[in-house]
């Protein structure tokens, strides 16, 4: 049986997060149609990336196969169905608060389409902090929770001015 390589890491790093960040990697790989060569390479680039910085990045093919396995695996979601069609607009590049503000509004008219709504999740940086605008919705989880279980998410959402 193949050594795994989050074996190699130092003690502190959590290793079932690495377990699970190799598992994830492997997979998309393979959904990809990619060679294990290149799983193994791009798992090595993620180990070195945990063992430097804490963390590791997705690559773009990676974040956007995540969000669609994430939505495919969720099952009890109905809207499941659709998951190869999810678009995911990566908007980690975001910086500013206006940045994320665009990012949003042009989540909303791209999901909205003119009436023709259509799957898309948006994914922002990880931000600490958003004021001054109170913005909530409805939402229906569909991952840990029935169907007509209702949840409401607060965000906050800054404004781009004042």
């Amino acid at each position: 049986m193949k050594k795994s390589a989050h074996n190699l890491l130092h003690p502190t790093v959590d290793a079932e997060l690495i377990r699970e960040a190799e598992s994830f990697l492997r997979t998309c790989h393979q959904e990809l149609g990619k060679s294990e060569e290149e799983a193994e390479i791009r798992v090595k680039a993620m180990l070195n990336d945990v063992g430097s910085r804490g963390t590791y990045t997705h690559t773009n093919e990676e974040l956007v196969l995540g969000a669609r396995m994430a939505w495919r695996n969720s099952n009890r979601c109905i809207g499941r169905l659709f998951w190869n069609r999810l678009h995911v607009i990566d908007a980690r590049d975001c910086q500013k608060t206006d940045d994320v503000w665009r990012a949003l509004l042009h989540h909303i008219e791209f999901a909205t389409n003119g009436g023709e709504i259509r799957p898309v999740i948006t994914v922002l940086p990880l931000v600490t902090a958003m004021a001054p605008l109170r913005f909530g919705f409805g939402t229906i989880s569909c991952s840990d929770m029935p169907v007509t279980r209702r949840k409401t998410a607060s965000w906050e959402i800054p404004l781009p001015y004042g």
